[in-house]
């Protein structure tokens, strides 16, 4: 590939594809799928209308329209959108038996509700975010050591953080440093500078 290449992602909160769309998330994790195979042929026009746009807010402006539209009644699923929203708040250090009182649900219907709608389990879901509070830690604060970061994350031990790593990076902490510029985005180092949180491109409560 040659010359300047514009990528756009559409990121959905916890819970929000599968409330645009009754799609059960945990059909499509870790799935590789064309989006009109799940979405329809809508997305292929779509999909044109952005690459000619002319600007990021503009294939914003043609996303929120084309995604909300084809959604007249939002249905929150509250019990475990919540609860996988207060995993991100406290960086995936909570434990799940809390949430699950907390729902009101049992074990059971809380566990396939949650995979339905978000996507995985909870304690997974936890470790993704938890994994990925570690390294936007560590870019923060390129000086803190490893063991400190574990520690600050709530894990058992620096142990107990290099087998998540190895799981979902297939690295060890140490391993996977010199990529942390490439793989945590851009808005961190912004975030670092300014000393202020990165504001979300689209202002529904669904998209990110």
């Amino acid at each position: 590939m040659r010359g300047n290449v514009d990528t756009f992602a559409v990121l959905f909160q916890p819970g929000g594809l599968s409330a645009l769309f009754s799609v059960p998330a945990d059909a499509l994790t870790n799935q590789d799928l064309d989006g009109r195979s799940v979405l329809g042929a809508w997305v292929d026009d779509l999909r044109d209308r952005l690459g000619a746009s002319s600007s990021f807010a503009e294939r914003v402006r043609h996303a929120d329209h084309d995604l909300l539209e084809r959604c007249p009644a939002l249905r929150m699923h509250g019990d475990v959108v919540a609860a996988a929203r207060v995993l991100l708040a406290r960086s995936g250090s909570l434990r799940i038996s809390a949430l699950i009182q907390q729902s009101g649900l049992s074990a059971r219907q809380f566990e396939r509700k949650f995979g339905s709608h978000i996507g995985m389990s909870p304690k997974v879901f936890a470790r993704v975010v938890r994994f990925e509070a570690a390294l936007k830690r560590k870019k923060q604060a390129p000086g803190l050591r490893w063991t400190d970061v574990a520690h600050e994350l709530g894990y058992y031990d620096h142990m107990h953080m290099v087998h998540d790593f190895e799981l979902l990076a297939g690295a060890t902490p140490s391993g996977l440093a010199p990529e942390i510029d490439r793989i945590v985005t851009d808005a961190v180092e912004g975030e670092r500078k300014s000393g202020t949180r990165p504001t979300h491109v689209s202002l529904h409560l669904l998209l990110a």
